[in-house]
């Protein structure tokens, strides 16, 4: 490859090694390609050829720049950047997506390497850009300061990256991937950053992240070969044993790996001020969760976003914090200062947590059992109402994956939140197998979801309930397909007398669940009738009751007179007949539970058939002693609804009596009156023939006083 160089002009004086390059003159470039200048700015002893100078297109753009030049005095270091700005895409550059290692992929190969005893290094690449080749015309002004005096309307013709460029990133990701393959690694469909190499029993990965490599093997010897052929292409630094990797500290024990994020937490809490705050015992409180208007708009929103960006980064050793900082990201958009009061939060717990980290654990070589765990929040966005999923997947003994994500769409019950959520699990779960298989490490046993919600676990076996879930319908067929497709890869082998017993008991306990399921629905109408019955007789008696106390309010008003008194007796006849309607209500009680509790023992049978049924498919019910832990609360939570049950069913049956007492009562009272009326005509008569004799004897002595007078 030529590279030409010139002495600088004598105008300018410049180090020697910061020289540009230039070449012999060439014809004119397509007129469609645009001109750029470039300015140096950083390392460059050398500059990658060729380069040559050409006459500037006739029609092409011109863009004005000064050179910048930077100097290190620890380095000297110098770089021609190329204003990328400028570039127009379709003419300039095409493709610009360089792919890098995912975290998931990394915690993988170090929990491999660990479990194997692997030697692990870290390597850098200097100027990993100058590296690349380009597939376009790209055509570059000369800089400032190093302008050819012969040619100064020149332009450079470059063929190979430079710093700024758009399609740098991805020429250079080409350009090591082309020569990764030429030594005989392969790269893996799961993770296009991730290259393995195999010779015999002898095996290599290679993980790389823009210019940062981690490469681990099963012996020594073969590290070894293969960093000098990668030293023999590239400017390679072997950085030794990993130990620092994209701001990650990695500390190496006997038991494994150590990962965490100490010097990083440090500098996020510097630049947010808060180095000397009183550490927190949580990362978030117990409240509700954060709403869209709560309080005032903060008042430095883009500094509100740069501390959430740096947060996201230390989730990846740190994933008690994921949920805390998925959800200050849902406010990036219009901050407040109660999204930021969470914040602060957050990096106050990080501030007495800040070597706090996560452990990859060795485990036998042979071992690469894959086990998940999903859960879901339904409904606890408070202005969409949609949930929040999460699932974390352990390989082994070591967390490899987990994630906290909102879910897209608002579910319409608690199965189909938790029934999304198993089903990120489950993807989850598939890249991490074909990954494991691509790393010749395949899972031989079924992979279990756990999940706490047993609708979700009957919905991925059960195909009655289509009907009712056609709005999930996606995730039930992505979920039961994946369970069948495991079946179906196993039947593919010679299958055991073992195995055969295990199918027929299988299918006795699928007609078993189908035979509990329908006397469970069954019970479930009947308890529902039962249920429907019991609050309309229990709206009655309240109605009953409440009559009974205004008649008893309105009869406290009225004066006690005797023959109020005089009804002691009929009010403890309602007294006596209290007490056996209270007696009969007891006993429909009763009645009442020994059905529920024959109800709730096919429900658990219905519960272990489900169990059984679920070791087939990918999702298994919770262990029974987490169950019980999880049923003890609800129980509790029903007794004391069946307590408050039984003691309104007594108040409501106390006012209905009360309410026919006071009928009988007022009746008894009427026909008293009757009785008083009648017993007082026959006196009335006599007290009318008493005044009547009286007026009479009066007339009488009146007129014969009259005569004596005259």
């Amino acid at each position: 490859m030529l590279l030409v160089r010139r002495p600088p002009p004598p105008s300018r004086r410049c180090p020697p090694r910061l020289a540009p390059p230039c070449a012999t003159r060439i014809g004119a470039p397509p007129c469609r390609r645009s001109t750029m200048r470039c300015s140096v700015t950083g390392p460059g002893s050398w500059f990658p050829g060729p380069l040559v100078l050409t006459s500037s297109p006739a029609n092409g753009s011109s863009s004005s720049s000064s050179a910048l030049m930077v100097l290190s005095i620890e380095r000297y270091k110098a770089r021609w950047v190329v204003r990328g700005f400028r570039q127009r895409a379709g003419v300039d550059f095409t493709d610009t997506f360089a792919p890098v290692v995912k975290p998931g992929t990394i915690r993988t190969v170090l929990h491999l390497a660990a479990s194997r005893a692997w030697p692990v290094h870290q390597m850098d690449v200097s100027n990993a850009f100058l590296h690349g080749h380009l597939s376009e015309q790209v055509y570059y002004q000369q800089p400032i300061g190093f302008v050819d005096a012969e040619c100064p309307d020149d332009v450079c013709l470059l063929s190979r990256s430079l710093y700024g460029l758009k399609q740098a990133p991805r020429a250079w990701y080409q350009r090591i991937a082309g020569f990764l393959h030429q030594l005989g690694f392969r790269s893996t469909c799961s993770d296009a950053s991730l290259f393995v190499y195999r010779t015999g029993n002898d095996m290599d990965y290679l993980l790389l992240y823009v210019d940062d490599i981690i490469l681990t093997a099963s012996t020594a010897g073969l590290l070894r070969q293969l960093t000098d052929s990668l030293r023999a292409e590239f400017a390679l630094k072997d950085l030794g044993p990993l130990h620092y990797f994209l701001g990650i500290e990695v500390v190496r024990r006997a038991d494994g790996f150590f990962l965490h994020q100490r010097k990083y937490a440090h500098e996020l809490l510097e630049r947010a001020g808060m180095l000397n705050c009183n550490p927190a015992p949580t990362p978030v409180d117990t409240k509700a969760k954060l709403s869209a208007s709560d309080g005032s708009l903060a008042s430095d929103a883009p500094f509100y976003r740069s501390i959430v960006g740096a947060l996201q980064y230390l989730t990846l050793t740190r994933p008690e914090l994921q949920y805390a900082v998925q959800q200050v990201c849902l406010h990036m958009h219009a901050p407040r200062d109660a999204h930021w009061a969470a914040v602060k939060r957050i990096l106050r717990y990080i501030c007495g947590t800040m070597g706090y980290g996560m452990s990859l654990h060795a485990s036998p070589s042979t071992s690469t059992d894959l086990g998940s765990y999903s859960d879901a929040d339904w409904a606890g966005c408070p202005e969409m109402r949609r949930s929040t999923s999460g699932y974390c997947v352990y390989l082994g003994s070591s967390l490899v994956s987990w994630s906290s994500k909102t879910q897209p769409t608002v579910s319409r019950s608690s199965a189909e939140a938790e029934y999304r959520a198993v089903a990120n699990a489950v993807a989850e779960c598939t890249w991490l197998r074909q990954l494991l298989s691509e790393l010749s490490c395949p899972v031989d046993k079924a992979t279990v979801v756990f999940c706490d919600n047993v609708s979700a676990v009957y919905l991925s076996a059960n195909p009655v309930h289509h009907r009712r879930t056609k709005h999930i319908e996606l995730d039930i067929h992505f979920v039961r397909h994946v369970g069948q497709a495991l079946l179906a890869a196993r039947a593919r082998f010679p299958r055991t007398e073992e195995e055969e017993r295990a199918d027929a008991r299988w299918v006795a306990d699928d007609e078993a669940l189908r035979v509990a399921a329908e006397a469970a629905a069954k019970k479930e109408e009947e308890a529902e009738m039962v249920e429907a019955a019991a609050d309309g007789w229990h709206e009655t008696a309240n109605g009953w009751y409440e009559a009974a106390e205004e008649g008893a309010a309105a009869a406290e008003e009225k004066p006690v007179d005797e023959e109020d008194l005089a009804l002691a007796n009929i009010t403890a006849a309602i007294e006596e007949r209290l007490a056996d309607l209270t007696r009969v209500t007891k006993e429909h009680e009763a009645t009442c539970r020994a059905g529920r509790r024959r109800l709730g023992d096919l429900l658990g049978q219905k519960n272990e058939l489900l169990a059984m049924r679920a070791a087939r498919h990918l999702i298994q019910m919770p262990s029974p002693e987490r169950r019980a832990r999880e049923v003890a609360a609800p129980e509790r939570g029903r007794q004391e609804r069946m307590r408050w049950r039984k003691e309104n069913h007594e108040a409501q049956a106390v006012g209905r009596v009360r309410l026919e007492a006071r009928t009988d009562v007022e009746r008894a009272a009427l026909h008293e009156l009757e009785l008083c009326g009648k017993r007082m005509v026959p006196l009335q008569d006599a007290e009318r023939e008493r005044a009547r004799g009286a007026r009479t004897e009066r007339r009488r002595m009146k007129a014969s006083a009259a005569p004596s007078s005259s």
